[in-house]
C-alpha cells in the first residue's frame, strides 16, 4: 500500500505525538453475506441497525473491519489503496 508521508519536512512538535492518517481505497464488494458476517463475528454491532442484506450493512461493516482490522476482507477485492500520514496538532 503506497503511503505518502506528508510531515517529512515538517517539525516534530513537542509534546505528545499525534499521528493524522487519511486513508483511501476503492473495495468491490464480492459477497456481501460474506463481509458482513466477518463483520459481525468481530464484533460490529451494526449501530445504524441496517439489514444484513441491505447494500449499506455491506459499507458499513467494510468501513468497521478496515479501520479495526487489515486491509484483507473477506468477500472484498482491494481495487486500489492508498492514504497519507504526518503529524496533526495536539487539540488543547
Amino acid at each position: 500500500m503506497p503511503i505518502e508521508h506528508t510531515g517529512i519536512a515538517a517539525p516534530v512538535p513537542a509534546g505528545p505525538t499525534v499521528v493524522e492518517l487519511s486513508r483511501r481505497a476503492r473495495l468491490a464488494v464480492t459477497d456481501a453475506a460474506l463481509l458482513v458476517e466477518a463483520a459481525i463475528a468481530a464484533g460490529w454491532e451494526n449501530p445504524d441497525g441496517f439489514d444484513p442484506g441491505d447494500p449499506h450493512a455491506a459499507v458499513d461493516a467494510a468501513l468497521w473491519l478496515w479501520t479495526r482490522n487489515t486491509s484483507t476482507l473477506p468477500g472484498v477485492a482491494v481495487l486500489s489503496d492508498g492514504g497519507e500520514a504526518g503529524f496533526a496538532p495536539v487539540s488543547p
